[in-house]
């Protein structure tokens, strides 16, 4: 299970996304390279399209 806003305390329904393992890595990789702090310094964000967690 995925946070969308990465906050692992929110467990709204809403904010809760069901990825499969080989997605929710790609979306997390990120962060081993710093490009989240980055795009979130810039007000970009990681969210996930419902197109893409169909996946």
């Amino acid at each position: 299970m995925h946070h969308g806003d990465r906050n692992t305390s929110n467990n709204a329904p809403e904010n809760l996304v069901s990825l499969c393992q080989r997605c929710h890595a790609i979306e997390h990789s990120g962060e081993l390279f710093g490009r989240r702090a980055e795009s979130e310094a810039t007000g970009g964000g990681s969210e996930i399209s419902e197109e893409n967690a169909k996946e």
